[in-house]
């Protein structure tokens, strides 16, 4: 399910200006002033509804020194400890990493997964950090930048599961998948598994809900990225395996803007780039990933020496 803005305006009245024929002979006046009220009034809901100005953002973020950073509350992506309200997480650690070397600030504010095309139109953030295409149809109205990585999605079933033996095994009315409202694990199973059954969660539960409704036997399998299993695994160990050793899909992180926003995304393309050069990026994604097999990364911008 996907909540996009909706672009349509109110109902207005047609304006009806009293016309300039008259009956010969007739002395009958025509009193313009509601006609031209009525006028402005159709103006300025013109002016008021229109599209954002290309830019916008881009100059609000300039004048303030700060990106309001929407982000998807994702352990371990991006969390809250909700004893010291302290915010940790890969999402955050690139976050600052990138705008850092553009001396910007950042204020988090937590958004909804299916919603980014929303708050992003609306002004509710300016950037979505760590964002992908998670919703394919998003592509239509927001831009991404430059991929800090990429992250593959897998399917995974519990640990002793002998029923399902490959992917196409699971496309069957016996096997029943979870997925969650806007994201990839419910998109993805529709697109490839649409003759399964599923079970769904809302955009609001922490994805680690998934990952149980497999393992304690309520859904047979579900779509998602290597280290949100991992956390999960660390937890309640032996109790989920991937189907395959390839991905379904592979999908790239990194920030996300409103289409009119090309000076934005272009600031953000040239500082990941750079992120990526000063090895950056790296140092963030070992903090999650010492043996370096979770996520697929970004090409560099450059060819070393003897490697050509």
């Amino acid at each position: 399910m996907f909540d996009f803005l909706n672009r349509e305006g109110a109902k207005t009245r047609r304006l009806q200006f009293p016309s300039s024929r008259r009956k010969p002979g007739s002395r009958e006046t025509v009193d313009w002033i509601p006609a031209f009220a009525g006028m402005t009034a159709f103006l300025v809901f013109l002016v008021f509804s229109s599209p954002a100005r290309a830019g916008e953002t881009y100059d609000r973020v300039m004048a303030r020194g700060t990106v309001m950073c929407g982000y998807y509350f994702w352990p371990p992506y991006y969390s809250v400890d909700q004893a010291t309200g302290e915010t940790r997480g890969l999402t955050k650690d690139l976050a600052e990493a990138v705008l850092g070397l553009v001396d910007l600030d950042i204020k988090y504010v937590e958004i909804t997964p299916g919603y980014n095309v929303n708050d992003l139109q609306n002004g509710k953030v300016d950037a979505i950090c760590g964002d992908g295409p998670y919703a394919l149809n998003s592509i239509r109205y927001i831009d991404f930048a430059r991929p800090l990585f990429y992250i593959p999605a897998y399917v995974y079933v519990r640990a002793q599961e002998d029923r399902f033996r490959e992917k196409l095994d699971l496309n069957v009315s016996d096997a029943v998948f979870v997925g969650m409202d806007g994201d990839w694990s419910l998109e993805l199973k529709e697109k490839l598994f649409p003759d399964a059954g599923v079970v769904t969660v809302t955009n609001i539960t922490d994805p680690a809900q998934m990952l149980m409704d497999v393992a304690s036997g309520k859904a047979d399998a579900v779509i998602c990225d290597p280290l949100t299993v991992k956390r999960f695994l660390e937890g309640n160990p032996g109790t989920l395996k991937p189907l395959s050793a390839e991905p379904l899909a592979t999908y790239p992180y990194g920030f996300s803007v409103s289409k009119e926003e090309n000076g934005l995304r272009d600031m953000f393309d040239t500082a990941t780039l750079m992120a990526l050069n000063m090895g950056l990026v790296d140092r963030a994604l070992a903090k999650y990933d010492p043996d370096g097999i979770l996520f697929f990364k970004a090409n560099p911008s450059f060819i070393l020496p003897g490697q050509e």
